[in-house]
This record gives structure tokens, C-alpha cells and sequence, in this order.
């Protein structure tokens, strides 16, 4: 957007300097010309303020925020539209922000750090009292300064949190785009229920903090990603590598307390900033004062769940710790029956009842009702009742014996002597069910000869991809081809170069040459598409499928019921299948089948196969025959 130039004056506010840029907005030091102090001016990008339903939201949000009233929450003066632009005049805070701090010092000190979120939970916290949620909470909205306040004293590092814009009451609160599109948040912060656009809350908030505190233990991001895709993707089903592996120097019971404030659940994360940071005193067996007053006593005991990562005897050293400055020691955490290393997302408690539904195809049959699936057409028919039975009607024949042609009463010869032509009779019958079974046998071994012939012209080659952040390798026809893409992911394909671009995270043209494939060769158009993450976690199903429309952004997903558990080279994945659209053209479509699947030595692969809809069920024999290639080294 546009800057101003110093000297501009906007809604009784004189432009000054620059002092801080971003994808929505630019915030300026500025006079106020009726006062005569010092504020900070933020302006909104054009595109926001002529969205009238935007504008109205920005207006009444501004106001709740500005009724917050902190000692660590940046003050809001006033908020509103002038001129065609959007603004909010706040308290000018002299200094520097987190963000910086990060930048130039890299991780910062245990105490340190512990001075810093005592202020920041707090400020959330009283936030989260009044039903307000920030949303976009990172290191670049958190303030830091020592001048002196109002009392004269200076104290070191205080914080305020500003930015409070974005917040709005969580009652109503849902969804992660604005009116015009624009996301609320920050990749690299962001919640996996804001990445779903569903309800959010303070856990939302906490998520963010943990992500905040991660990456001032350790001087990184939780998920440092190629692309805003790949880092999306990694908040909705991976977990960041433990502090510890960073920071070998911090106690293991700081690896609990991050993994719990960005639990990919918001039930399972930390009831309140309160808790997360007494939990974090506990940890790094530390206290911290802030304005003369002690911050490790007297709060109440937040709740202790099973580590996220393995825990050593380091934690009885800990517990002790704990117990010796006078603290009660936590309760043992309860154990799980799939406490420790994940044993299958199936077991998660995330996942709802019925969650797991019987295979889907959209031609198939159902043998009785399906949770979450369509009905049956049929009534009495008994299927099994852990999947899906397809039901082959075969017409009822009558096998007659030879000594019975009617199939009835007992032929009228049989206590009669034999006539002199029955024996020719019989003879014949016995001659036409010989034959009958010969020629079957001819057609049987004509049909082999067929199936090993056609299969010994298209054999398999093995594609092994050692470059990608999780090894793996795979067999496919020798006549089909790869195609690779910027972020080491692969389409395999008789027509790569067309369909890549419809799969492919780097791709320009997404539908256009698929489009034109589908019309001119149809059965080219099928394939498998194959992408590699850092790490993996156990979620829930709602959440592997947002995980997978986002890396298929290029189309429109829908999926079917079909939510099946299975094994891939020896590793537990989940299997889903929808049809992909053309977001131009609806009508141009490719049936899909996606393995997520968890490899023994970490992270996670999807393995998406396609065709187009009339063709997809002839090259279940083929994707099978690939997904049974699959393998992971070591």
C-alpha cells in the first residue's frame, strides 16, 4: 500500500516517520495536533476501507478493544474513518518489540523469558475475562520497553501487547478470513481451528503464545516450511521438534509445557495463560518479579497432562525441584492406554465415535445404513459389520441331475426296464457336460494368458525420492513418467506435464492443461501425487482432511464418507477419498484417493491417486499394486 509522506495530516494526526509495515496496514509515529503528544498511527490498507462490512467490523472492534484497560495492553485513543481511510491512533511506546529482540540475540534467557510471559499471559488473560480474543498474537505485537512510567521507577523489559484490532468477542467468533479474504493471523502463529475457519477461543490465543515461547527458548519457529502451504499444513497434524533438542541446557519438563500450549486440540490445551506460566515457573524452577512483586507464589495449580515427548528420569529431579521451593508437587499424570509413542490415530481421543467409516466409492452399493455415508436401497441384507459389502446379484440357476431332467418328480423310466435308445441319451448329457467344462477350461487359461501377457508389458519401476524431508520409494508402470515440484513434491503420471499442474505446490497453470487432457485422452489422466512433511501427529479426521484440501488448493475438494485405517509399508496411515474440481470450469473433475500415512522413523506422506471418475475404478488394481510399493528406508 501507498505510504505517506511526513507532514501529512489524517483525521488531526501529522505524519512523522515510518515505524513499522505489514501485509494490512502501516503505522506511523505521529502528532496528535489537538494534544499535542505523541502517538502511534496505524492506516489500513485502501482495499480494506472500501469494504463497507469490513469497515463497520474494524470500527466496532476497535472500540472493544479499547476498552480494555492494562497496564500491559497498549492504550487505544481512538479508532475510526477519515477521508476514505481506516485508522487507529493508540499510545506511542518507545522501544523495541519481541520480534526484534529475537532477531538480533537469537534465544533469550530462561529468566528473561519468564518476565516477559508473565506480562504477556497476563494481559491475555484480562483480554480473555472481557470474552475478547486477539487472534494474532506473535513476537512483532509484543512491545518492549524500560523508560519509566507514571511512578518514576524504570523497570526492565515491559511489556505491551498491542494489535488488539483483530480482536472480537469469542461468542461470535468463527472463521480465520475477513470479509474480502485476508487471513486472520499469522502463519506462523496460527491455530489449526483458526487454518479450519472454525470457532475460536483463549485456547486460540494460547496456541499462539506457545508458538511465541518455542521460539524464544529455542531462536526458531516451530515450523520453519519452503512455503506458507508446507508451515500450514504442519500446525494442523505435525508437532515442532522438543525445546530440549535446541536447548539441551533446559530441564525436559519445558518440552511438556510447549507441547501442551499448542496441543492441536483447544480442550487439550492450558485452561489460561495463568496456568501456562506458572507451569513454565515450575519448569525452568525459577521465579521472576515484575513491579516488586513475586510471580511464582500464589497461584493456583494448573492441570498436568501425559508428555507429549518421552520424559527421562530428569522429571523426578524436577518434581523434587518443585516440592523443595514450597510448591506442591504436580499429581502423576494419567496414563492413557496409548500413552507414549502413537500406535494409530484411531486411538486418539480426539477422534469422535464413528469417526472411521467403511470404504466409499460412488458406485457402490451399501450393505446396510453407514454411519455418515449414504443409505441403503435394500432392507434385510446382512453385511459385515466392520466395512462395506458389495453385493454381486447372481441369477439362481438350477443344476439338474442327469438322472433328473424335470428337476421334479422321478422320471417315469426309472422302475421300468431302460429303453434301447437311453443309454445314447445319456451318453449325450454326460458328452455336453464334458464339454461344457472344457471349454471353460479354454477360456480360463486363454484369459490367464491375456491377463500375464498384458501385465509382463507394463512393468513396474522403482522411484525412490531421498531428497524430500522424509525418505521413501515406490514401484509404478515403467510407461508412466515423474515430474517434480519446488517443494519436493512428485506427480507420477502418464501425462505429468499436463496434470502436475494441477497438483503440483509450485504449479501455474493448475487446471488448464488437465482440462485439455480430459477432453482429448481422458485415460492419460490418472496418476499418483506424492507430498513429504518434517514430522507427523495423531489428529482427528475433521483435521486431516482440512490438511488435505489445503496441499490440494489448487481445486475444489470434496470428499466422500469413506475414512478407512490401513497400513502402508508397514506404517499406520488413514485413507480418504472426494473428487477434485476445476474451480473454473466445475464440470472438469478427477476421482481421488488420499494415504496419509505415519512412517515408522517420523513424519508423514500423502499419497494421492487419481483418475478421471469414469476410469478411477479400473485403476484400483494399479494404485493397489503402487501402495503395496511403498517402503521407507531404515
Amino acid at each position: 500500500m501507498a505510504e505517506f509522506d511526513a507532514g501529512t495530516e489524517i483525521a488531526g494526526y501529522r505524519i512523522e516517520s515510518v515505524i513499522g509495515r505489514g501485509g494490512m496496514a502501516v503505522v506511523y509515529r505521529a502528532e496528535d495536533t489537538r494534544l499535542g503528544r505523541k502517538v502511534a498511527l496505524k492506516l489500513l490498507s485502501p482495499s480494506l476501507a472500501e469494504n463497507e462490512q469490513f469497515q463497520q467490523r474494524f470500527i466496532r472492534e476497535s472500540r472493544l478493544a479499547a476498552s480494555l484497560d492494562h497496564p500491559n495492553i497498549v492504550p487505544i485513543y481512538e479508532a475510526g474513518e477519515s477521508e476514505g481511510h481506516l485508522f487507529i491512533a493508540m499510545r506511542f511506546v518507545p522501544g523495541s518489540d519481541l520480534k526484534a529482540l529475537l532477531s538480533r540475540d537469537g534465544h533469550l534467557a530462561p529468566a528473561r523469558v519468564l518476565r516477559l510471559f508473565v506480562q504477556i499471559g497476563d494481559a491475555l488473560d484480562a483480554a480473555h475475562l472481557l470474552g475478547l480474543v486477539h487472534r494474532d498474537v506473535k513476537p512483532g505485537n509484543i512491545l518492549i520497553t524500560s523508560l519509566a512510567e507514571h511512578s518514576g521507577h524504570a523497570h526492565p523489559d515491559h511489556v505491551y501487547l498491542t494489535d488488539f484490532g483483530l480482536t472480537k468477542r469469542t461468542s461470535s467468533l468463527s472463521g480465520s478470513l475477513t470479509g474480502t479474504g485476508h487471513f486472520l493471523g499469522t502463519v506462523d502463529y496460527v491455530s489449526p481451528e483458526q487454518i479450519q475457519g472454525a470457532t475460536v477461543g483463549p485456547a486460540t490465543d494460547i496456541y499462539a503464545l506457545g508458538c511465541v515461547l518455542y521460539e524464544c527458548l529455542t531462536g526458531r519457529l516451530p515450523f520453519s516450511r519452503d512455503d506458507d502451504a508446507a508451515v500450514l499444513w504442519a500446525h494442523l497434524v505435525e508437532m515442532p521438534p522438543p525445546v530440549t533438542a535446541f536447548r539441551p541446557d533446559l530441564p525436559p519438563d519445558v518440552d511438556d509445557v510447549v507441547a501442551r500450549a499448542m496441543a492441536k486440540a483447544p480442550e487439550d490445551r492450558y485452561d489460561s495463560c495463568r496456568d501456562l506460566v506458572r507451569d513454565l515457573e515450575y519448569a525452568l524452577n525459577a521465579s521472576v518479579e515484575v513491579g516488586g512483586a513475586s510471580h511464582a507464589q500464589g497461584r493456583p495449580g494448573a492441570r498436568h497432562s501425559a508428555s507429549a515427548y518421552p520424559v527421562d528420569d530428569a522429571t523426578t529431579t524436577s518434581e523434587q525441584a518443585r516440592a523443595g521451593r514450597g510448591a506442591p508437587p504436580a499429581a502423576p499424570p494419567e496414563q492413557s492406554p496409548d500413552s507414549g509413542e502413537t500406535r494409530g490415530w484411531v486411538s486418539h481421543p480426539s477422534l469422535p465415535p464413528g469417526a472411521i467409516t467403511p470404504p466409499w466409492r460412488p458406485d457402490a452399493v451399501p450393505a446396510g445404513p453407514v454411519p455418515g455415508g449414504p443409505a441403503s436401497p435394500s432392507e434385510g441384507v446382512a453385511g459385515d459389520a466392520g466395512g462395506l459389502d458389495e453385493i454381486d446379484e447372481l441369477d439362481e440357476i438350477d443344476v439338474l441331475e442327469p438322472d433328473d431332467p424335470q428337476g421334479g418328480e422321478e422320471p417315469p423310466w426309472e422302475d421300468e426296464e431302460e429303453s434301447p435308445g437311453e443309454p445314447v441319451r445319456r451318453r449325450g448329457r454326460w458328452v455336453g457336460i464334458l464339454a461344457a467344462a472344457v471349454a471353460v477350461a479354454v477360456v480360463a487359461g486363454i484369459a490367464a494368458f491375456f491377463l500375464v501377457r498384458s501385465r509382463a508389458e507394463e512393468p513396474f519401476r522403482t522411484f525412490a525420492n531421498r531428497e524430500t524431508l522424509v525418505p521413501y520409494s515406490l514401484s509404478y508402470p515403467e510407461s508412466w513418467k515423474t515430474r517434480t515440484g519446488a517443494a519436493s513434491d512428485v506427480v507420477i503420471s502418464p501425462r505429468p506435464d499436463a496434470v502436475g499442474d494441477t497438483f503440483l505446490q509450485d504449479a501455474a497453470d493448475q487446471w488448464g492443461a488437465t482440462r485439455r487432457l480430459l477432453a482429448s485422452s481422458p485415460a492419460d489422466a490418472r496418476g499418483v501425487y506424492l507430498y513429504a512433511a518434517a514430522s507427523g501427529s495423531d489428529t482427528s479426521a475433521d483435521a486431516l482432511r482440512s490438511a488435505i484440501t489445503l496441499l490440494m488448493r489448487n481445486a475444489v475438494l470434496d470428499f466422500g464418507p469413506t475414512h478407512r485405517q490401513l497400513r502402508v509399508g508397514g506404517a499406520s496411515a488413514h485413507e480418504f477419498e472426494g473428487v477434485l474440481s476445476d474451480p473454473q470450469a466445475p464440470g472438469t473433475r478427477l476421482h481421488a484417493m488420499f494415504d496419509l500415512v505415519l512412517p515408522p522413523g517420523g513424519g508423514s506422506v500423502l499419497i494421492s491417486f487419481f483418475a478421471a471418475p469414469e476410469d478411477f475404478e479400473g485403476q484400483r488394481a494399479v494404485f493397489d499394486r503402487i501402495r503395496d510399493g511403498v517402503s521407507f528406508p531404515g
